[in-house]
C-alpha cells in the first residue's frame, strides 16, 4: 500500500500462450522432419546392408526395426523409460545373430535381440550417469555367492576342456543372462518401479499367449528368425515365440501366469478383470502344450501359490474355488488330447525310462571329471565317450536334467551353485511377501511359486534357451532389487551390493 492507494493484484489471464505445453514425446514438432528423413536414411541402408551382404530379406525388418529404434531413441523425451520398456517387451523375441555358427559343432556365440536392447539400456546409464545419480551401481544383493561360484566354476572348466569354443561360447551366455539381473536390480528403486516393470511384462504374457493359440491353430512355429517350423496336425505343441519347444514357452509364461493370478487376488475389483483375463489366458496357451511337465509344475506352483497366500491373508476362499473350477475346467477340456499323445506318441513311462538312461550317461561323465567336469558348454561334444555298453538302444541327446547338465560341464560345485541360487532366490522371495508395497508383496508371492515351478522344470529338461532363463535371472534381480526398498521386513544392509 503506498499513498494511501490500495494495492489490488489480480491474477494473470490464463491464455492460450501461457498455458504449460503438453510434453512433447518424441521431441519438438520441428523434429518431425528429422524423423522422417532418419527414416528413410535407415530403410536405404537396410537394403543396401541386405544386398551387400548377400543376407535374406528377412533380416530387413531387424535392420528396419533398428532404424526405427534409432530415431525414437534419439527423439524420445524420457529415454531411460523408453529404453527399459524396449528391453523388457524384447525378451519374448526369441532371435540372435550367432557368431561362428556350426563351429565345433555348437550354435555359435549368439546375441539375442533382448541383450541388444539391455545393452542400449546400459550405455545409456553409463553416458549420462544415472545410476550414481539414484545411489550408486548395485552387483549382486544376497546371490553373490552361488553367482560368482557358478562363473567361477565355469571359468575354470575352461581351462581344462577341449571344447574351448564351446566353453567361450557358454560363459558369453551366462555373461549376458547375468546383464538381465543386473539391469533388473539397478532399474527398480521403489514399489512403483517394480509395479510398471511387472505390468510390461504381464503384457508379453498376453502377447505369448495370443502368440500360442495361433501357432497351435496353424500348426506351425514362426520363430522371430523367420523360420516355419511343420508341427504334428493332430496335435501341435509349438514354442511361441520365445522357444521352439513347448516346455520352454511353459517356462516363460507360468511364473507370469502366477504373478498375474498374485495380482488378481489382492488388486481392486475395478482392475482385477484384466488381470484374470490374462491368467486365463495364459492357462490356456499351457493347457496347449500338452507337456506332463508344465501341467504338473502349473499345479504345484498353485498349490504352493494358494498355501503361501492363504497364510499370508493375500488370497480369498473366492479365488482359491475360482481357480480350482478354472483348472479343472481346462483339464476337461485338454484332457482327451493329453491322453491321445500318451497312446500315440510317447507314454509317461516310455518318457521316464528314457530320461533316465540319459541322467546314467551324466552320472558317468560326472565320476569321471567331479571337480572341473568336462567344460561349460561341451557336454553335448563329449558324452558319446561314456555311453555304457549296455545301453545299446537308448536315445541319444544331451541329459534332460540342467541340474546333472551343469554338474557334469563345471563339476559338483557348479551344479551345487545352481540349486543354491535357488535356494536363496526363493528365500528371498517368501521373505518379500510380507513387503508392505503392492507390487513387491504380490510379485514376490507369484515368483516364489513360479520359481519353484522353474526347479521343478530344470528336472527334466535341459534348460538353455535363452528367452526364459533370462526371465528367470530379471525376476531374482527383481526381488533382490525390492529387499532394498525402505521399509521391508527382515532388510539386512548389504553394503557390497551398493557399491559403484
Amino acid at each position: 500500500m503506498q499513498g494511501g492507494a490500495t494495492d489490488v493484484r489480480t491474477p494473470p489471464v490464463v491464455t492460450r500462450s501461457t498455458r504449460p505445453a503438453a510434453p512433447e514425446v518424441f521431441g519438438a514438432p520441428g523434429a518431425r522432419s528429422d524423423l522422417a528423413i532418419g527414416l528413410l536414411a535407415g530403410v536405404l541402408s537396410a537394403w543396401a546392408a541386405v544386398a551387400a551382404g548377400g543376407l535374406t530379406t528377412r533380416w530387413l525388418v531387424y535392420f528396419v526395426a533398428a532404424a526405427v529404434l534409432g530415431a525414437a531413441v534419439i527423439l524420445s523425451t524420457d529415454r531411460e523409460r523408453f529404453l527399459s520398456a524396449l528391453f523388457l517387451l524384447s525378451l519374448q523375441v526369441g532371435a540372435a545373430y550367432r557368431i561362428g555358427y556350426g563351429k565345433a559343432g555348437t550354435d555359435g556365440i549368439a546375441i539375442p535381440v533382448c541383450f541388444v536392447t539391455a545393452s542400449l539400456l546400459i550405455a545409456w546409464w553409463g553416458v549420462t550417469g544415472e545410476l550414481s545419480r539414484k545411489g550408486g551401481v548395485r552387483w549382486f544383493g544376497s546371490l553373490g555367492v552361488p553367482i560368482v561360484l557358478m562363473f567361477a566354476m565355469s571359468f575354470l572348466s575352461l581351462l581344462f576342456t577341449k571344447e574351448r569354443f564351446a566353453g567361450i561360447a557358454m560363459i558369453v551366455n551366462d555373461l549376458e543372462l547375468y546383464a538381465m539381473f543386473w539391469i533388473a536390480i539397478n532399474l527398480v528403486r521403489s514399489d512403483s518401479d517394480l509395479d510398471r516393470v511387472v505390468r510390461l511384462l504381464l503384457v508379453s504374457l498376453a502377447m505369448q499367449s495370443i502368440v500360442y493359440y495361433l501357432e497351435s491353430a496353424l500348426a506351425r512355429t514362426f520363430t522371430p528368425e523367420g523360420d516355419i517350423i511343420p508341427l504334428s496336425p493332430s496335435i501341435p505343441r509349438p514354442g511361441g515365440t520365445v522357444a521352439t519347444n513347448p516346455a520352454g514357452f511353459a517356462s516363460y509364461v507360468i511364473p507370469l501366469i502366477v504373478v498375474a493370478l498374485a495380482r488378481f487376488s489382492i488388486e481392486k475389483p475395478g482392475r482385477r478383470a484384466w488381470l484374470g483375463i490374462v491368467a486365463a489366458m495364459g492357462t490356456v496357451a499351457v493347457g496347449l502344450t500338452f507337456t506332463r511337465a508344465a501341467w504338473g509344475g502349473l499345479a504345484m506352483a498353485l498349490a504352493i501359490f494358494f498355501a503361501v497366500g492363504s497364510r499370508r491373508r493375500m488370497v480369498s476362499r473366492h479365488v482359491v474355488v475360482s481357480a480350482f473350477v478354472a483348472v479343472a475346467l481346462a483339464g476337461a477340456i485338454f484332457g482327451p488330447g493329453m491322453y491321445r499323445r500318451h497312446v500315440e506318441e510317447t507314454s509317461f513311462d516310455t518318457a521316464g525310462q528314457t530320461r533316465w538312461g540319459l541322467i546314467l550317461i551324466a552320472f558317468r561323465v560326472i565320476a569321471a571329471h567331479p571337480v572341473v567336469g568336462v567344460g561349460a558348454g561341451a557336454y553335448g561334444q563329449v558324452y558319446k565317450q561314456y555311453i555304457p555298453y549296455w545301453l545299446p538302444d537308448q536315445w541319444m541327446f544331451t541329459v534332460h536334467n540342467e541340474y546333472v547338465l551343469r554338474a557334469a560341464e563345471t563339476g559338483l560345485l557348479g551344479g551345487a551353485a545352481l540349486v543354491l541360487l535357488i535356494l536363496l532366490g526363493l528365500r528371498q522371495a517368501w521373505r518379500l511377501t510380507a513387503a508392505p508395497g503392492f507390487a513387491t508383496r504380490t510379485t514376490a508371492l507369484g515368483w516364489g511359486s513360479g520359481l519353484l515351478y522353474l526347479a521343478w522344470q530344470m528336472l527334466w529338461v535341459p534348460w538353455r534357451g535363452f528367452e526364459y532363463n533370462a526371465l528367470f535371472w530379471l525376476f531374482l534381480g527383481l526381488m533382490e532389487a525390492a529387499a532394498l526398498f525402505p521399509a521391508v521386513p527382515g532388510r539386512r544392509a548389504r553394503a557390497s551390493s551398493a557399491q559403484p
